[in-house]
């Protein structure tokens, strides 16, 4: 019987050393860990968010004003049909200007450059 004491006492004490060492431990991780992001997090300053749509924005203050003409050059011939009036607000992808060219007007020049080739080649 005595024996069964001394043995409860001693695994008894020995899980109350674990269970301290434990604690210790424990709180040493979390606590010191939490020291460690404190001080990270210090160096770090708070904004205030703004909800927008999913949409690039830019804002910008002043007056913007025009000082040289700007030449636009496009990659076809034609008839210009549409411009876009001076002093019109225009958004991105606006249409600035339209060229008119009908497919029989490309035929028509095409032919013309072919019978010139055709003379020139003739003439030689």
């Amino acid at each position: 019987m005595k024996n069964q004491k001394v043995i409860l006492i001693v695994t008894g004490g020995t899980l109350v050393i674990f269970i301290l060492a434990g604690a210790f431990f424990i709180r040493d991780i979390y606590f010191g860990a939490g020291n460690q992001t404190q001080e990270i997090n210090s160096g770090l300053s708070t904004v205030f968010l703004e909800q927008k749509d999913l949409k690039t924005y830019e804002s910008f203050e002043g007056t913007l004003k025009y000082e040289d003409d700007v030449r636009i050059i496009t990659e076809r011939e034609g008839v210009l049909t549409y411009l876009a009036p001076e002093g019109q607000e225009l958004s991105r992808g606006a249409e600035i200007y339209r060229i008119y060219r009908s497919t029989e007007a490309s035929e028509i020049l095409a032919a013309d450059q072919q019978v010139t080739s055709a003379d020139a080649s003739v003439a030689q």
